[in-house]
């Protein structure tokens, strides 16, 4: 930048990134692994309009840096306290800066703020699969099944997935269109701003 004060000229050194990664790589929707990692970043990431955070246990530090791989960026983790409001442990995250990615990919079709995905992304499995592994669980349980008058145990799988309704029932919408006749049930938690869906 250049300020002019009479006779004189000011110059400001620009602010240079730090780190540089390979932007396309996210903005490649046919690519399977960017599709992971954008679903992952649907449920645990944190976009605003000049960058990408991620934010995760320090435990899970080994996908961060799958993830640094994958944009081909040098190890950047930075190590903070806990975050999450359901456990103490310490965190990790990372930070990607970039205007023209926040951009270039709400033009796209990927908008997490406003629950906005384009028709690649939205019945895509790999997709919600990255978004799974961020806010999912899977579960095994025992229930009452009742045949020919006679009371059976069952074992029964359960995935449970943590979210906004909007992004709910978008997964909703997908599972529906590989299964037909899959059972869905979304549920609301005390604090309102947080659901659950269970199948």
């Amino acid at each position: 930048m250049v300020a002019k004060f009479g006779g004189f000229v000011l110059e400001k050194e620009k602010k240079m990134r730090k780190h540089f990664f390979n932007e396309e790589k996210l903005l490649d929707f046919e690519n399977i692994e960017t599709q992971y990692w954008l679903g992952f970043f649907y449920a645990d990431g944190y976009i605003d309009k000049y960058s990408l955070r991620l934010f995760l246990s320090e435990k899970d530090k080994a996908h961060l840096i799958k993830f640094l791989n994958f944009v081909e960026l040098d190890d950047c983790v930075r190590y903070d306290k806990s975050r999450n409001r359901f456990s103490s442990l310490n965190g990790c995250w990372i930070k990607l800066s970039s205007v023209k990615l926040v951009k270039e990919l709400k033009e796209k079709g990927f908008d997490k703020n406003n629950f906005i995905l384009n028709k690649i992304l939205l019945f895509s499995p790999h997709f919600w699969r990255g978004v799974i592994d961020g806010d999912g669980t899977l579960c095994f349980s025992f229930c009452n099944r009742k045949s020919k008058g006679k009371i059976y145990k069952v074992g029964v799988f359960q995935l449970i997935l943590y979210g906004f309704e909007s992004v709910l029932n978008q997964f909703k919408l997908f599972a529906e269109s590989l299964i037909k006749d899959i059972k869905i049930r979304i549920y609301k938690r005390k604090d309102k701003s947080y659901n659950c869906d269970n199948f």
